[in-house]
């Protein structure tokens, strides 16, 4: 059965990306009468954009009202784990950016991204128009470790998208400080790194039985860990062992890992098998998702002084948890995106 839940380990919070950019244009508006989400349930209540950013204060000019009719108001979805978000052509491009905000996410995260399409993809993302992402370039495994054996001609990968480009291979602490000074060179926005079966890491290590099956030497990734918070960038680790996680309480992201889908397949396949409650389900999507992705900008919550991204949903997504689908306006920065 395909995994259903992406455990993502935050090694340190630091600020490794821009803000997204705010609209020259940002007007002021007023969104009455709708049933905002607080957290818990849905409140009756007025908000206000002002500068792309919300408030329970009315400025003394008003733009546009907009009278969402006891209509629902949450805050965007995330996609914590894909690898579609990588440039490729501006056709591409927009054929991912229109499926990711058709179904109301704005957050996405790419653990594992071509090197040679970081700058053409960072000039794509993070506006008004466009989903809000962050990149980690090449990800940090060990000899015959995942991803390795994904790179070829026939799933579109070119000469030297390979070691340096998609991944890194990193068996000894030598030899990851020789490569250091590299991956720092491509500006990740985060680094990536795999433990699959990291306990059983002496007993793969030279068994080509397991290539793509196992990854790092868990010694040496509390060096990564230090290079990369003195970078000032956090580390996020592909693991396994699911149930150590939970017993630690790590935090549970939303992400499919499914290149032809979004996170709205995740979530919906979640809710179906009633793994978790709507309320939990939709508090995972909405704030642990985007907490993950962008952990120190004011989103995941509808507050005042928080970002104005929001969605108005037709109905009640804690009564049916698909009626997160039911999307009648996205609002970005305290603009209106086109359908």
């Amino acid at each position: 059965m395909k995994k259903l839940l992406v455990l993502v380990i935050l090694l340190g919070i630091f600020p490794a990306q821009l803000p997204a950019q705010t609209p020259a244009n940002a007007h002021k508006y007023e969104f009455a009468n709708g049933n905002w989400f607080d957290g818990l349930t849905f409140v009756p209540r007025t908000f206000y954009s002002v500068g792309g950013i919300l408030t329970s204060k009315r400025p003394a000019r008003i733009d546009r009202v907009f009278d969402f009719s006891g209509k629902y108001i949450v805050p965007p979805f995330g996609e914590a784990h894909n690898h579609n978000l990588d440039w490729s052509s501006d056709d591409q491009f927009a054929r991912i950016n229109k499926r990711y905000l058709d179904a109301g996410i704005f957050y996405v995260k790419n653990p594992n991204s071509l090197l040679r399409s970081k700058q053409p993809t960072a000039a794509h993302i993070n506006l008004h128009t466009t989903v809000d992402g962050i990149l980690s370039n090449g990800g940090l495994t060990g000899s015959g470790g995942h991803p390795i054996e994904i790179v070829s001609p026939q799933r579109g990968f070119k000469p030297g998208d390979g070691e340096g480009g998609f991944y890194y291979v990193i068996d000894s602490a030598a030899e990851f400080e020789r490569k250091w000074p590299a991956i720092l060179a491509g500006q990740p926005d985060f680094i990536k790194t795999y433990l699959l079966y990291s306990e059983e890491y002496a007993q793969r290590k030279d068994d080509k039985a397991y290539d793509g099956w196992k990854g790092l030497d868990p010694s040496v990734l509390p060096l990564i860990v230090r290079r990369a918070h003195a970078a000032g960038l956090r580390v996020s680790t592909h693991v396994e062992t699911l149930n150590l996680l939970r017993q630690h309480r790590v935090s549970i992201a939303i992400g499919s890992d499914s290149f032809r889908q979004t996170a709205l397949a995740e979530a919906l396949s979640l809710a179906k098998l009633k793994a978790l409650d709507n309320l939990t389900l939709l508090k995972m999507w909405c704030e642990a998702t985007a907490a993950t992705i962008f952990p120190k900008r004011k989103i995941g919550y509808l507050k005042e002084g928080y970002i104005a991204n929001f969605l108005v949903l037709t109905a009640n997504p804690l009564t049916d948890f698909a009626n997160t689908k039911t999307i009648e306006l996205r609002i970005k920065q305290g603009e209106p995106l086109q359908p």
